[in-house]
């Protein structure tokens, strides 16, 4: 009964991720617990450009009135910029389109442009500024806030 009962078990899942780990044999039940943790800190870097964490600061942003004060190129990165707002939180953009960046910067300059709204999917995070001339949707890549 003894063999019947460990064969029947080990169709079943394991309880954790150790058993989970050794179970499949990928690892030794030892190495488990250090890739559990590699785990975890790849996950907490991951938090700061998850796009529903970028969605959340804009949004605060955007509830608190921040206005945007300029936007600069991001001279390393072609076709990537920064949005910089007045309480020194910097937000890394993509165009969509072609000029979409060149648009909004002079826009910027001339004080015309503000954060309207922000939608996040699994793909990333839809910043909407809005201009004068309508509006521009951009790609938020990643938030900074001041230190």
């Amino acid at each position: 009964m003894g063999r019947l009962w460990a064969t029947i078990r080990s169709w079943w899942p394991p309880r954790n991720a150790d058993d989970t780990l050794s179970h499949l044999g990928v690892v030794a039940p030892q190495d488990a617990q250090d890739l559990i943790e590699a785990a975890a800190t790849i996950s907490l870097d991951y938090a700061a450009t998850s796009p529903h964490v970028i969605a959340q600061d804009l949004r605060r942003l955007r509830a608190r009135g921040v206005p945007i004060r300029r936007v600069a190129a991001k001279p390393a990165v072609h076709g990537v910029a920064e949005l910089h707002f007045a309480d020194g939180t910097s937000v890394m953009i993509r165009g969509r389109h072609p000029g979409d960046l060149g648009r909004i910067a002079v826009c910027a300059l001339q004080g015309h442009l503000w954060l309207e709204d922000c939608e996040a999917d699994p793909h990333g995070v839809t910043l909407r500024l809005r201009t004068p001339n309508g509006r521009h949707d951009v790609v938020a890549l990643w938030v900074e806030h001041p230190e």
